[in-house]
Order: structure tokens, then sequence, then C-alpha cells
């Protein structure tokens, strides 16, 4: 009731990151904070697909462990394990809800959809499958209000040009050449896990030299407003981003070339179908 009263009955509808902020992110960041664990343990799959089909099993963040034990599990074997030793489980699930979140957004699966599409349904992200508790924000202000900082995770990759927040209009936006862009931070699990595939990607790329590779690190800089103009919507991570030049910029025009033509990445974050991707790209 306290809530609705501060910020309103229909938050989760008018301002979804808002409502996902207050309700997920800052209590989960604010326990992170206060209790400081070696690890914690969630129960997300693989076989959940989306932003969970790349699941490692362990993920070292800011310090502390992220414990995935059933990665590798299907829905079939959960099942299974629930009724042969009789763990009691929601009722919701008996009548269609397979993955249950809040009440206001959370339906029943038709046949056919995902596990877990019935989440979410205000995000104005129907692909979304990762909420606020798993959000790097909350990674992010867990540790900047560490009294005693850890070291950053080193994400390294050789050959990619580091892109920051003063230089992005003129490295990203006036490229003359086609360019691979990752948006990255060091405190995503996902990101390190990825980090050698895309260093795979990277020194493959340095055979092709109209082809450049590039960074943007989202925990140190935050993309500029002409970044975000121009298309650049960075909703999780890693971001991965083909950045194509319009043919003034590619001819050497130095102003009045126009904004270059941006392909967002889809595919599983491993370094063959991202290389596959480019290569169908980059041949149209």
């Amino acid at each position: 009731y306290k809530f609705d009263v501060v910020n309103g009955d229909d938050l989760w509808t008018e301002d979804f990151q808002r409502y996902t902020h207050l309700t997920k992110v800052e209590p989960t960041a604010r326990a992170l904070r206060e209790l400081d664990p070696r690890a914690w343990i969630t129960g997300r799959r693989r076989s959940q697909g989306g932003e969970r089909g790349a699941l490692p099993l362990v993920e070292a963040d800011e310090g502390r462990y992220t414990v995935n034990p059933l990665v590798g599990w299907t829905s079939q074997q959960v099942w299974a394990y629930i009724h042969e030793h009789g763990v009691p489980y929601n009722s919701l699930h008996d009548k269609g809800y397979k993955s249950i979140g809040d009440r206001m957004n959370t339906r029943p699966v038709e046949e056919g959809e995902s596990e877990r599409a019935g989440r979410f349904m205000y995000s104005g992200d129907q692909n979304r499958t990762e909420c606020g508790m798993h959000s790097h924000q909350a990674r992010v202000e867990a540790f900047k209000a560490k009294p005693n900082q850890p070291k950053l995770p080193v994400v390294a990759c050789d050959g990619c040009v580091e892109v920051t927040t003063d230089s992005f209009a003129e490295v990203v936006l006036k490229t003359s050449s086609d360019m691979l862009l990752e948006f990255y931070s060091p405190l995503c699990g996902h990101c390190q896990h990825f980090g050698p595939h895309f260093q795979e990607v990277v020194t493959k790329l340095a055979e092709n030299r109209h082809v450049a590779a590039a960074r943007f690190d989202m925990f140190s800089f935050k993309v500029p407003e002409v970044g975000v103009g121009a298309g650049f919507n960075i909703q999780g991570y890693p971001s991965i981003w083909l950045v194509r030049p319009t043919a003034a910029a590619a001819a050497g025009a130095s102003s009045g070339a126009g904004l270059p033509r941006l392909l967002q990445y889809g595919g599983p974050k491993e370094a063959q179908p991202l290389l596959d991707w480019l290569s169908r790209e980059l041949g149209a």
C-alpha cells in the first residue's frame, strides 16, 4: 500500500524500468552490500533460453561468485525431480504458468511459447528473459558501495579499440570502415564468458583490414546522447553491433557524411555464429 501511495498504482505500466529498479535492483544491491556474501545461488537454466542460453555454471562478479547449479537441467528434469522427491511447488504451475514473477507481470504460457514468454508483459521488450534481480546495475551499485573496492575483473581484448564517452562520436559515428562494436562490462558474468569468443572473432577480423573491432566499457563510461540518438539502445550486456559507414564516410568525407547504419547481433554469444552473421551482413 505504501509503495502505491508513493509511486502510484500503475508504475509497472507507466515506467517499467523504474518499477523493476525499485522492487528488484535496489533491494538486491542493498542485500549484496549489507550481507557481502562470498557467493549466491540461482535457479537459472540454459534451457530457459534467451540471455540464459550461454549461462555458465559459475560467474565471477565483483569479488563474489554466482553459482547456477541447475544450469544444465531441462524443464523435464526439474519436474521429474520435483515429483520424485515430493518437492512443494506453486500451484499456478498447474494452471499454465511456467515461470512466475509479479502478479501484474506474469501470465500463463500458450502452447508453443518459450518457458519464460509469460514474463515482463509491460517491459516493452517481449524477448527479455532477465529481470532486474540479475541486472548489471545491481552489481555496479553494490560494487561502488564497498568501502574497500576489489580490483575490477579484466576482460582482455587484444586488437580492440577502446571507445570512451568522449571519443564515441569520432571513433564510432564517423568511422570510415565497417566496425564490430561490443558494449560490455567487467562486472558482467556473461561478458566474461563471451570474452574469449569475442577475442577469437577479433583475431579473425585482423586478417581483414576493412573491418575494425572496438569495445565500450559500460561500467566506466556512459553512451553519449549522440550515440543514443543514432540508435544505440543498449538493454543488456554483452551487446554486439555492426556499424556500417555511409558511402560518403567510406570515401573519406570529414563532414556531412550522415550517420552510419547500425545492425545489432541477436544470435548465440559464440565465435562461429557471430562470424557467420558478419559474413552474411558484410556480403549483403
